[in-house]
């Protein structure tokens, strides 16, 4: 089994089967989008997974690093 758990806008989400995670189609990837890793079908929804380790550029999380140091 594969399981992703993570917290969603409050909520809980489990995803038990590999076969229902494929990668991102190549025509939505782009220098821009990324942070989108992959695409799961759950109860026929279409939940995108990201990879948070790409959601920032560098210059964006040095910022947030930097505001977060300020606010201290």
């Amino acid at each position: 089994a594969y399981e992703i758990t993570t917290r969603l806008v409050g909520s809980k989400m489990c995803i038990r089967d590999r076969d229902n995670i494929v990668d991102m189609p190549a025509i939505i990837k782009s220098s821009d989008t990324d942070y989108m890793d992959r695409v799961a079908n759950v109860d026929n929804r279409l939940i995108i997974l990201l990879d948070t380790e790409k959601l920032l550029s560098e210059e964006e999380e040095n910022s947030v690093k930097k505001l977060a140091e300020d606010v201290q």
